[in-house]
């Protein structure tokens, strides 16, 4: 019986490379890639929210990111409604233009 030929060394550049979840192309389609190479300000309101949709998710496709466990304690109290009791906390009882609407201070 004949020996095994020993493998040929690999290229690491012709190696086919897992796919990098930081790479925009492997976590952003088409669309949003092009609304996040687009100018902010010839974007329409809906393409707006599109876009943040897009930045979101290359945030959370990166663990490293410093932004995502920001994100994820948002949505968190968001599932559980903390924020929207929060937001009632601290609105409640104020007025729409503070600083026009307070009782005047009297100037020595």
């Amino acid at each position: 019986m004949a020996a095994a030929a020993p493998a040929p060394a690999s290229d690491p550049a012709t190696e086919p490379q897992p796919d990098d979840p930081l790479d925009p192309h492997a976590v952003l389609d088409d669309e949003e890639r092009r609304l996040l190479e687009a100018d902010d300000a010839t974007l329409s309101p809906e393409e707006r929210f599109a876009r943040a949709d897009a930045q979101r998710k290359l945030v959370m496709a990166d663990p490293e990111h410093p932004l995502r466990p920001v994100l994820e304690r948002v949505d968190a109290q968001m599932a559980s409604g903390e924020y929207a009791q929060m937001a009632r906390d601290m609105y409640s009882g104020r007025t729409a233009f503070p600083d026009r609407d307070e009782a005047p201070t009297s100037s020595p």
